[in-house]
């Protein structure tokens, strides 16, 4: 019998954690111990079952145990085994003691520290993530987020968010919440959210939950809700995060009372919304939901499904959808606040002559609402209703998808006595081939909605679809008629001042489709005054 033949059962009876690549130095640490303790190689294995059981009996480590683990654990890993040597055996103590494992049940909770470091300090996985994770492998090992989180704060990898990181995250979110709203109401911008879940696979519809926890007529119905999604949301930004666990990013610390505090007072709320609604909860759940007051009930369950559909998705999708509610949050806070700067009712021809002159010439630097406004105005003077035009998108907000509303533009207005049907896609810039190549992908899947319409009324094959693209500068080939569906769909490009050119100045489309629109609540007070701007004086 040799050394190396008594080195491995003992080397595995200690159940340390060791990266199965390298396992040679562990046992080259445990076999220079031995030499050093004077122990023959014939009582390496017994060696270790007698200091393990005394362990075990005695709820002591021996000195020789701890001098022997804390060396193969440094030669095991340069970073963790280092750590984690000199902590282990206090950490074995404390999940015995405080979190009730059994002796056995806390080494068999340690031999995995080392995969367990590893995801939190690589892969950023927060405690609860990695406790939901090994839960799920079948262990009979009590793996929570506490006992991870344990291990973590004890190796030095505690997880937290920073106030400069909230911060940071904050202005960011409300300086692109402009961009992904644009002129979008309460209503709308629940569905812009819903319609991006759906595509990145969260399997909850997010519509009512969204509506339910923001509803139109009182916006700040459910304010500590969306203050507690909100939270949740910027944690997911920063981790791999069971976003259903509540607790272990100190939603009750000064970080999160920063984020409460920035809420305005027609959003205001102020209590502690984790302290009074979650107290003593360390998960949310349906539960939870049935202990609130029934006025109460609608919002909470709204805050645990919305949540559920995050926490059932992999990282980088739910990322993607957090940082969407949470300009979401920003959107519904906006809409809260009063409307500071009020529009004309009319227009002065002096007025309009502006207005022309200014969307003709240049991109309004107004998110593109003012265009798709003056787009409407123009598009639904050309195709009247008495005519027996049909219009479909007129009014829309600007980010309202074509796909949801089957739209062929942003607008479209369909003849069914002619079979025609003549769509407008308002674009503010530079029309590239980039963008006209993706409204084509995408219009595919509208047309085979729309062509199941059309075919109710007439054979596909006797429309006529036309799409016009109107931007400031064109960039795009013109090309043949596409066959969608069996439906020809054919394309014309001209720019605002040739779309301008179409119509008499004296439009009473100005007021109802282009003033009366932009005074509705969903446009900002930033985009008002831009409209001022250009407007100018009577």
């Amino acid at each position: 019998m040799t050394a190396s033949s008594q080195l491995v059962p003992a080397l595995r009876a200690l159940l340390l954690p060791t990266r199965l690549n390298f396992q040679l130095q562990p046992a080259r640490a445990l076999g220079a111990f031995f030499r050093s303790a004077n122990i023959r190689f014939a009582d390496f294995s017994a060696w270790v079952d007698l200091q393990l059981g005394l362990w075990s009996d005695t709820g002591a480590a021996g000195p020789a145990l701890k001098k022997a683990v804390t060396g193969v654990l440094r030669s095991a890993d340069p970073i963790h085994g280092v750590r984690l040597g000199e902590c282990y055996f206090d950490l074995h103590r404390d999940l015995v003691k405080k979190h009730f494992l059994t002796h056995e049940e806390a080494r068999a909770f340690l031999s995995a520290a080392f995969f367990m470091c590893e995801l939190a300090v690589t892969e950023r996985w927060s405690s609860a993530q990695i406790a939901k994770v090994m839960a799920g492998r079948g262990e009979h090992v009590a793996y929570s987020r506490q006992t991870v989180s344990l291990l973590l704060t004890k190796m030095g990898y505690s997880t937290e968010v920073t106030l400069a990181q909230m911060k940071a995250l904050h202005q960011r979110d409300g300086e692109m919440n402009l961009f992904y709203f644009a002129d979008a109401d309460a209503h709308a911008s629940s569905d812009i959210v819903a319609a991006l879940a759906n595509r990145l696979g969260c399997h909850i519809p997010l519509e009512p939950e969204l509506r339910a926890l923001a509803p139109e007529a009182k916006l700040n119905c459910y304010t500590p809700y969306l203050q507690m999604l909100h939270f949740q949301c910027v944690i997911a930004e920063l981790y791999d995060h069971a976003v259903l666990d509540i607790y272990e990013f100190m939603p009750r610390g000064s970080v999160a009372e920063w984020l409460f505090d920035a809420y305005p007072p027609t959003m205001s709320n102020s209590n502690d919304p984790f302290l009074n609604n979650a107290k003593a909860v360390e998960t949310l759940d349906e539960k939870w939901v049935r202990s609130k007051r029934q006025a109460e009930r609608r919002g909470a369950l709204a805050l645990v499904r919305t949540l559920g559909g995050l926490d059932g998705m992999a990282f980088e999708p739910r990322r993607e959808l957090a940082k969407a509610l949470r300009m979401w949050i920003h959107r519904v806070i906006k809409l809260s606040e009063p409307l500071t700067v009020v529009l004309p009712s009319l227009l002065s021809g002096r007025q309009i002559a502006r207005l022309l002159s200014t969307v003709s010439r240049q991109n309004t630097e107004t998110y593109g609402i003012l265009e798709q406004r003056f787009v409407d105005a123009i598009s639904d003077a050309l195709h009247p209703s008495e005519e027996g035009w049909r219009s479909r998108g007129v009014g829309d907000a600007v980010n309202t998808t074509n796909t949801s509303q089957v739209k062929i533009g942003d607008c479209d207005f369909q003849h069914s006595g002619t079979k025609v049907v003549v769509a407008y896609e308002a674009h503010g810039g530079e029309l590239t081939p980039v963008y006209f190549d993706e409204h084509v992908r995408t219009l595919r899947a509208t047309m085979r909605r729309r062509s199941s319409e059309m075919a109710g009324i007439a054979e596909l094959d006797t429309w006529k679809v036309e799409l016009v693209f109107v931007a400031h500068k064109i960039s795009v080939t013109p090309c043949d008629p596409i066959d969608m569906h069996g439906v020809k769909v054919s394309f014309r490009f001209i720019t605002f001042a040739d779309l301008g050119a179409l119509v008499p100045a004296d439009l009473p489309a100005w007021t109802t489709r282009l003033l009366e629109p932009l005074a509705l609540r969903g446009t900002p007070n930033e985009i008002r005054r831009t409209c001022l701007g250009i407007f100018g004086a009577p």
